[in-house]
């Protein structure tokens, strides 16, 4: 079969391939919960550059302060950011834009529900630990870092959800 030409590929960008998963929140209310859906690329890439960007500054502010690094600050942004990238609503629609604002948002919510959020967002999207450690190793390569692109860019179609137990 030969490869899928740009009209081919214009034609199932529409089509949501997972459906969002339900994230019980009962923390939030009797009932609650949220939907975690697939990043698109372009959420990838938000997400990829911007822990690079945090793990660069850290860096930068560590050695001016005469401290060490602490990746943990970067993994707790990325986290937030992460999982402000994936909330949807039960059609796959994305909730926010991924913005400061939404992140800091995100950041007041129960530590608990955010890391049952995350836990989610990594699955869903495919990021197992080696590759959040890979981008903030790669952040201070500068130019010649290799950030994934991830997966190609979707939209949020009506899809059926999914659950997931907490």
């Amino acid at each position: 079969m030969p490869a899928l030409t740009k009209a081919q590929l214009a034609a199932v960008k529409p089509a949501r391939s997972h459906a969002p998963v339900k994230v019980p929140t009962p923390e939030l209310g009797e009932g609650a919960y949220v939907c975690v859906r697939k990043w698109s690329g372009r959420d990838r890439q938000m997400w990829e550059l911007a822990a690079a960007e945090r793990s660069d500054n850290e860096q930068e502010l560590a050695r001016v302060e005469g401290r060490k690094w602490d990746w943990k600050r970067v993994h707790e942004f990325s986290m937030a950011r992460g999982c402000v990238l994936s909330l949807c609503d039960d059609a796959g629609a994305p909730l926010y834009e991924g913005s400061e604002d939404d992140v800091a948002w995100f950041a007041e919510l129960p530590g608990d529900v955010q890391s049952r959020i995350f836990k989610v967002t990594k699955r869903v999207n495919g990021l197992a630990p080696e590759d959040i450690e890979a981008i903030v190793k790669n952040s201070a390569g500068g130019p010649g870092s290799e950030l994934s692109s991830g997966s190609p860019s979707e939209s949020a179609a009506s899809t059926p959800t999914t659950s997931v137990a907490s």
